[in-house]
């Protein structure tokens, strides 16, 4: 049998392979990507043309650059904080726990770019604190919203294109859980692991996943994560 899979193997690797066929471009294919090209470059080479190419080097040293160049940076800093301390729980929870929400989400998210901006200025002045609406740091909240659309679809692409569910039942596995699941319950102090050595005891894993005994070696306090019971 070993031998008629070999000579099966030999043979197949002696045929002769067809030869790879280059796929051909449609042109209506390469019209479209000049004309978007020629549309996109146009403006850029008729403001270079009518500043001048010189001017530019000369904006670095204008009044106010390194003010204005400072504030973006606070700005772009601010909106990306937000943005992630917003987006990615949210995107995560709705992914674990209600899947069902998955669609709204999606709506909700996409509203920034339905609405006017002006109505979304509105709706930020009524909301805003009173301390942020003199500072140009409003413009951080309005640029939060204004990512939100951006933010949540690629977080979504990346957490489908993970087994997310599989690396929390992993993680699980490992004894991780949330904070408010199961607080420890080992009735010994950490003072006294130093000079009275620890017997040894089954421990139990426990959470929302199942439980499942675990050894603990003898002569060493069991460290404090939130998912170990020790018995």
């Amino acid at each position: 049998m070993a031998t008629v899979i070999s000579k099966e193997l030999a043979d197949e690797a002696a045929a002769p392979r067809a030869p790879h066929r280059r796929r051909s471009v449609p042109v209506w294919r390469w019209v479209i990507l000049l004309l978007t090209g020629v549309y996109f470059l146009i403006p850029l080479y008729a403001a270079l043309r009518f500043a001048g190419i010189a001017s530019f080097g000369k904006v670095v040293h204008q009044t106010g650059f390194s003010d204005a160049l400072i504030l973006s940076l606070k700005l772009a800093l601010m909106t990306t904080v937000l943005t992630l301390a917003l987006m990615v729980p949210t995107t995560i929870y709705v992914h674990l726990r209600l899947p069902g929400l998955r669609r709204l989400l999606e709506s909700i998210t996409i509203l920034p770019i339905v609405i006017p901006p002006v109505v979304l200025i509105v709706g930020v002045l009524e909301v805003a604190p009173g301390y942020l609406k003199s500072t140009p740091y409003l413009l951080g909240l309005v640029y939060v919203i204004l990512a939100m659309p951006f933010a949540y679809r690629s977080l979504d692409a990346g957490l489908r294109s993970l087994e997310l569910r599989t690396l929390v039942d992993a993680a699980s596995s490992l004894g991780a859980c949330a904070p408010r699941c199961c607080p420890p319950r080992c009735s010994r102090s950490r003072s006294s692991s130093a000079s009275t050595p620890w017997p040894a005891s089954t421990c139990t894993r426990r959470s929302r996943y199942g439980s499942w005994p675990s050894t603990r070696p003898a002569g060493r306090c069991p460290p404090p994560p939130r998912c170990w019971h020790c018995s």
